[in-house]
């Protein structure tokens, strides 16, 4: 949609990543639901993490949703968010 802000925050990328890690591998909806985004701002994550290759997608599922898990990026990645938010 023209006009809507597309940006992305640090804490909502944080959120995600940390829920992908602890529910994978997930659906993207169950990753939505433990970072408390909406599934429509979840799809834009995931997008972005897919491109920056901080998420693969392991297929469908049973239920026919993507399993989603973190790459060895991701975990750097992750890792490193969780270092600055310690030391702040």
């Amino acid at each position: 949609m023209p006009g809507r802000d597309t940006r992305l925050s640090i804490e909502a990328l944080f959120k995600f990543l940390e829920a992908v890690d602890m529910v994978e591998p997930a659906s993207l909806y169950r990753v939505a639901k433990e970072a408390g985004l909406r599934y429509e701002r979840a799809q834009r994550y995931l997008k972005f993490c897919i491109e920056m290759g901080f998420v693969v997608n392991l297929g469908r599922g049973p239920r026919r949703g993507f399993r989603l898990s973190l790459s060895e990026e991701g975990r750097r990645f992750l890792r490193l968010l969780k270092n600055l938010q310690k030391n702040t």
